[in-house]
């Protein structure tokens, strides 16, 4: 107990990290709806996770989208079920640092069909 206490004060504290997570998700919702080839899966806003963006394009796009990915060093989640050919899920966790966020955006907004 004593351990994960002194853990817990070498982190930042839950509002400084939700308000990451709130900044971080604005900006993937911005990046995902200026993209030509793909469109947001949740289209309320007012259900959509924070920690979790999902992303719509047809099963070529999602399959280029991915293979693209992965040749830069990146994993992208997929979908579940009837959705998993044409959606792909991008994790907006606290422990996923900054340059990698980065890179991601940068790559989705650099992408091409």
């Amino acid at each position: 107990i004593y351990l994960l206490m002194r853990t817990l004060e070498s982190r930042p504290g839950i509002r400084q990290t939700e308000q990451e997570i709130e900044r971080r998700f604005q900006a993937w919702i911005k990046t995902i709806e200026a993209l030509p080839y793909a469109s947001l899966l949740i289209k309320n806003g007012e259900v959509r996770s924070k920690t979790v963006v999902a992303l719509e394009a047809g099963p070529a796009v999602v399959d280029k989208l991915r293979e693209a990915a992965k040749n830069e060093g990146m994993v992208l989640g997929n979908g579940y079920g009837k959705l998993k050919k044409t959606t792909l899920r991008i994790a907006n966790f606290p422990a996923i640092e900054e340059q990698e966020i980065e890179k991601l955006h940068s790559f989705l907004t650099s992408f091409y069909v």
